[in-house]
């Protein structure tokens, strides 16, 4: 049964991802078509996707190692 849940739950964790990443280059391309920059908010961005890219990598490692 927790084999199951940790699955859903990495299923759920690699949608957010991706639509984090999505969101992230909706943003650049943004930024980049007004002609404006925002550093702050972009590494504000980055960060918070690769928190949860490491999340996820540890979920998918520890459903690997069992």
């Amino acid at each position: 049964m927790a084999d199951l849940t940790s699955r859903r739950q990495l299923r759920r964790r690699r949608r957010e991802r991706d639509a984090m990443l999505l969101d992230l280059g909706a943003l650049v391309y943004e930024l980049h078509r007004q002609g404006r920059r925002a550093p702050e908010l972009l590494q504000e961005k980055a960060i918070e996707l690769g928190k949860l890219d490491r999340e996820l990598r540890a979920l998918e490692d520890s459903l690997e190692g069992r």
